[in-house]
Order: structure tokens, then sequence, then C-alpha cells
């Protein structure tokens, strides 16, 4: 396998204009938008229009990207071939419950944990803010397999094109999902420190963990 072929972006988010329009009509508890004081217009241009341009990459470097995921979605994923990497690209909040958003509502996060098997060894990314109890509980369920996460609030759309150049650096370079993370974080911190929020970033090069809980 070549590029991204065994990576799988699960993307709970709206990333069409049909997606948006449904989240409007009929939000199902989920709260994003209203969370981040985001109007439809805002979120298209911070948000959607970035991700539905990667998107078309990530799908052309060999990456597997379900849209419109639901709570059903993640064992979907998992089930279709073998993974290497699996990106969850969604939106985190912690009241009522800590719980993550997807298209059938805000679901916990014992109940995101449990979607994967207790045997995986995959690494598990989460473009989320905030996300350190899901990152816990993700260890606690699998406890072989390796997270990064945020654990302040950033810009989403800023790792948009990090994605992007990592499936190339897999393909290009033929390594690992997390090696070529890692060197495109540097690099993009190297191209664009005035875009980036080099705290969030620096923090989350620190969060490649296997197994066990972060301290």
């Amino acid at each position: 396998m070549t590029g991204a072929h065994g990576c799988k972006i699960v993307v709970g988010v709206p990333s069409t204009a049909a997606e948006l329009d449904d989240y409007i009509v009929d939000p199902r508890g989920r709260n994003l938008m209203s969370a981040q004081h985001l109007t439809a217009q805002i979120y298209t241009r911070q948000i959607m229009t970035p991700l539905a341009r990667e998107i078309a990459q990530w799908s052309q470097l060999g990456g597997s990207v379900y849209t419109g995921a639901t709570s059903e979605t993640l064992a979907t994923a998992l089930a279709d071939g073998p993974t290497l990497a699996l990106i969850l690209v969604s939106h985190w909040q912690d009241l009522p419950i800590p719980a993550i958003e997807l298209f059938d509502g805000m679901r916990r996060i014992e109940e995101i944990a449990n979607a994967f098997p207790s045997d995986y060894v995959g690494a598990i990314d989460l473009c989320i803010c905030q996300a350190t109890g899901l990152a816990k509980a993700l260890m606690s369920r699998a406890p072989d397999c390796i997270v990064r996460w945020e654990n302040v609030e950033t810009t989403p759309a800023i790792w948009f094109p990090v994605y992007t150049l990592a499936f190339t650096l897999m393909r290009d370079r033929g390594i690992t999902y997390m090696s070529a993370m890692d060197e495109a974080i540097r690099g993009f911190l190297y191209v664009s420190k005035a875009e980036l929020e080099p705290s969030a970033i620096g923090i989350s090069r620190r969060f490649w963990r296997r197994g066990g809980c972060p301290g």
C-alpha cells in the first residue's frame, strides 16, 4: 500500500452545503455553531470550505473519507479493511456531559471509545479541541493504540493541510503515519509561523502516547 491507504478520516461536522443545511434545520443536539457563535457564512468560510478542499486531496492520496459521520460510522470505518490510522474531525463539549459531535447528535466519549476493538494497535488522531478526556478513554479501551490529541482550543482548519502534507509524505517516502505527521507539523511551523498556533502544535507533538493514561 502507498500513500494514505489504511488511513480513515471520519468527519463529524458539516463538509457540504447540504450537510450544513441539515444542521441548521435539525441540529439534533449538535452545538458546534452555537457554542462557537458561528453563523452559516462564517462556518462556511472558516471550516467547511477549507475542509472540503482538503477532503478532495485526502481521497486522491489514498485516504478513506467518511463524511456525515454518525455513531455507527466509526465501526463501519474500522471494519472497512486494515486501519493504520483513524482521524476523527469533530467538536467537543464539556457540559452537560463530555461528548463528541456526530451527525446523530452529541455522543458520550465512552460510546466513541467503545467503537474501537480492545486490541486496536493503530494510531488515533483527534482533530478536536480539548480532547484529553476522549484520549484517556481511548487508551483505556485499547491500551496498545497511539493517540494524538489537543488539550487546548484551536482552529481546526489549520490542521487540514497538515494532514494533506502527511499523506503526501507517506506516499513519497513510505514512512509511517506518526512519522509523517511529526514531519508535517515541523514543516508547517517553519513555513507558516505567523498563521499557525505554535502553542497548540507544540503541545500536540508531545501527545503521541501509547497505552496507559496521560498524567
